[in-house]
């Protein structure tokens, strides 16, 4: 059950959504985790790899939906106005042009902290889940007939302690 669940969680998966990523992580590592005696003998490498691919994918996802210019000790100046204190409603605010300008940084300012904590949720997922990942790519044989595509895999990321567990 829980692994249709994860199934369909993939399915509607936004990467650069930092709540789905987190929470999909969490799922994947603990739902997609098939362990080499799940697979027939002959494709142990095989059967293990598929899975590690879309770990993979989601991986790739989050990671491209960090913004490296991002600053996450970055504070959202407060409104400065002599008959505004920062924080008070805008029906408050009688005159009409500073009112306008308030509820313009009050929109701003939810617009940075959402983007803030979806930022801190990516980095935050990267950080959970990488010993997992990295686990269960050492677990997977490194046949010939994976090699290839671990190295392809590895390629798309960019942690290097991720990089070094995937690369044969």
């Amino acid at each position: 059950m829980a692994a249709r669940i994860t199934e369909q969680t993939l399915t509607s998966y936004d990467p650069t959504n930092g709540d789905q990523t987190l929470d999909l992580m969490g799922l994947i590592t603990e739902y997609m985790r098939s362990p080499a005696d799940s697979f027939p003998a002959e494709k142990v490498a095989e059967g293990m790899f598929s899975v590690f691919e879309t770990w993979i994918d989601v991986w790739v996802g989050a990671e491209g939906a960090i913004d490296a210019d991002w600053d996450a000790g970055a504070i959202f100046p407060p409104f400065e106005h002599s008959d505004v204190i920062d924080g008070q409603t805008s029906e408050t605010i009688a005159d009409v042009k500073v009112r306008t300008g308030y509820e313009s940084h009050l929109a701003e300012k939810q617009a940075f902290l959402a983007r803030q904590r979806n930022q801190q949720l990516l980095r935050r997922a990267l950080d959970q889940y990488r010993d997992c990942y990295i686990a269960y790519a050492r677990q997977i044989p490194k046949t010939s007939a994976v090699t290839n595509r671990l190295r392809t895999q590895a390629g798309r990321i960019s942690d290097p302690m991720l990089v070094q567990a995937i690369t044969p």
